[in-house]
């Protein structure tokens, strides 16, 4: 028994897991399904969910620019990403759905060479429930965005055994108004080459930067700005846990990087160095330090680090 097709779209819009996607009602923008499992990228191919595209790579070339274009990966789907931009996601305006849950969530997998990456170039992408993993140690920079107003919503990334990447999501100043809603890595065995950042953010404005949850051993802090100053970021209901027993701060920020931090935690190994500078943020009364498992936290602010 096949699901429902419903070619015009919801004239009031539709919702899958909580997940608003506006862009199919009125019959607006193109809607291609891709599926590795049995997919085929042929030019007589559909892309509809009968007859899906084999590879985002594929789909992406049909797409038009902002013309509210849906890629929509099944349950399963593996986009593998083998080279440099192996992956270049270059139409303005696009949206990529990833279905399924836990090990059966469509995803895009890095391997065969450290530089293997997927790269947001294109102004106003949307990434929805993406699934990301490591097949290659010393990744440097699988996720790279330079376009401006990414949005990436619920994004899982994920390390192996003997795989740690050393930096995973790459932000430039071209990334203004990046939002990142929802984002947890897992760590493997961390028996890999050490890692240095999750998330790296240069010279970025109006990035929004909530719902993050990384727990491991960085060697520079698990969210880097450690170059060009961030303006106006929000950091809000971020844990972040940096495990490096050295110990290395949880989050590095410029010295002249702005904004605000609001229900920010953050653990290190010892000590009160949370984050290495607070930079020109203001940081609420909501957000603390942690050096030890089962102790009240130590408020951070400009009185405190």
């Amino acid at each position: 028994m096949y699901p429902s097709n419903y070619d015009k779209g919801f004239m009031n819009g539709l919702n899958v897991r909580n997940f608003p996607i506006e862009i199919l009602q009125n019959g607006k923008g193109n809607t291609f399904w891709v599926n590795s499992v049995n997919g085929s990228n042929y030019s007589s191919q559909r892309g509809n969910f009968l007859h899906p595209f084999a590879s985002i790579v594929y789909a992406l070339t049909k797409c038009s620019a902002n013309n509210g274009d849906v890629i929509i990966c099944s349950d399963q789907h593996v986009e593998s990403v083998i080279g440099v931009a192996g992956l270049n996601i270059n139409v303005a305006g696009v949206t990529i759905i990833f279905l399924g849950h836990g090990t059966s969530k469509a995803k895009v997998d890095f391997s065969t060479v450290v530089g293997a990456s997927l790269t947001v170039t294109a102004d106003n992408v949307t990434l929805i429930n993406p699934k990301f993993s490591a097949s290659k140690d010393a990744l440097t920079g699988p996720i790279s965005i330079t376009g401006a107003y990414c949005s990436i919503y619920n994004g899982e990334y994920y390390d192996g055994t003997g795989i740690d990447t050393t930096d995973c999501v790459v932000a430039s100043a071209g990334a203004t108004g990046l939002l990142i809603d929802g984002w947890k890595y897992f760590a493997g065995n961390e028996a890999g080459t050490q890692k240095n950042s999750n998330i790296k953010l240069t010279g970025v404005a109006n990035a929004t930067v909530t719902n993050i949850n990384i727990v491991g051993n960085f060697l520079v802090g698990s969210i880097n700005n450690a170059t060009t100053a961030l303006t106006n970021v929000m950091l809000q209901k971020v844990y972040v846990n940096n495990t490096n027993a050295t110990p290395k701060p949880a989050i590095v920020l410029q010295a002249t990087s702005t904004g605000m931090a609001k229900e920010v935690d953050l653990r290190i190994a010892s000590g009160a160095t949370f984050v290495s500078s607070v930079a020109l943020l203001n940081w609420d009364l909501m957000c603390h330090g942690y050096n030890t498992g089962g102790s009240v936290g130590t408020q951070i602010g400009n009185a405190y680090v």
